[in-house]
């Protein structure tokens, strides 16, 4: 296009405009149109005359939201590199009581074991559970060992003690009921066994027991009472082998020697509490009833 095609400058000036305003983006390729009801396509209106030459893309566009999901992508992959890598830091990190760096890892040196060391075997303590049965036999046994060394101690033997279950746990310690079904180490039960003895009963079947003596109750408080319901006798008078019975004191003795003036020597176990065999002498005055030998 030369200026001798158009008979002025601004003849020319014009058909360069409208010939720039004709350059425009293709379109993608329509489907076309099946049947009557299809939509025809409407004409590109043509721009408005601009005051200079406009230049359009005619390349494809950009896909703006294959854009927006690679930044949210790339901004994603972010995040997680920054939660790892806070994950990474230590729970100390950045805090006071952070540590020293810890040094380089040296390499690793070499050393020999002697043939000595080498030959010799590791032995290991062997372990074993225990069950509660045996751990309850372990426990009486080291009461009775502890009682036992107790009793010789004390000397009780030499006394005149010929009780068979002095180094049995009392009730305190966890005992139970002897062969006569009193409480190991009371003072009924020691008095129980004196009676069979005298009675001539040293062992099973037994002459006398809690069901043959006391049958209403245990404690010492009850003997007379029970000696009244069998019809046993009773007195203020002393006499060897009988039962020294102290009411106030919930509490029976065994009369072992009656002297002059109205003392008497007894024997007993658990007098203040302690489960031990006494042997004593006292005034009779101090007793508050004696009983006979049962039957």
């Amino acid at each position: 296009m030369t200026q001798s095609d158009f008979p002025t400058r601004r003849a020319r000036r014009q058909a360069e405009r409208m010939q720039a305003q004709s350059v425009a983006i293709p379109e993608p390729p329509q489907a076309p149109a099946a049947g009557p009801s299809a939509v025809a396509m409407r004409p590109e209106r043509p721009l408005a005359p601009r005051g200079r030459a406009t230049v359009r893309r005619t390349g494809p566009r950009p896909d703006r939201r294959g854009i927006r999901q690679q930044l949210s992508a790339a901004g994603t992959m972010t995040v997680i590199a920054g939660l790892f890598a806070a994950l990474a830091l230590p729970a100390y990190a950045g805090g006071d009581d952070a540590p020293e760096p810890l040094p380089a890892v040296q390499a690793v040196q070499a050393f020999e074991v002697s043939d000595a060391a080498a030959l010799s075997s590791i032995s290991r303590d062997s372990y074993g559970a225990t069950s509660s049965i045996e751990m309850r036999t372990r426990y009486f046994d080291a009461i009775r060992q502890a009682n036992l060394n107790a009793y010789l101690a004390s000397g009780a033997r030499d006394a005149g003690d010929d009780y068979p279950w002095a180094a049995e746990p009392h009730r305190g310690q966890g005992g139970g009921l002897s062969p006569l079904r009193y409480y190991y180490r009371e003072c009924v039960d020691f008095v129980a066994w004196r009676l069979n003895r005298d009675a001539g009963s040293t062992g099973a079947p037994w002459r006398w027991d809690w069901g043959s003596l006391t049958p209403g109750g245990g404690n010492a408080i009850s003997w007379k009472y029970a000696w009244e319901s069998h019809g046993w006798a009773t007195s203020s008078q002393p006499n060897p082998g009988w039962v020294a019975w102290f009411g106030g004191a919930n509490h029976v003795a065994y009369v072992s020697e009656v002297h002059d003036g109205g003392y008497i020597t007894i024997e007993e176990y658990n007098w203040g509490s302690d489960h031990l065999y006494h042997k004593r002498k006292i005034h009779k005055s101090e007793v508050s009833l004696f009983l006979a030998p049962p039957g």
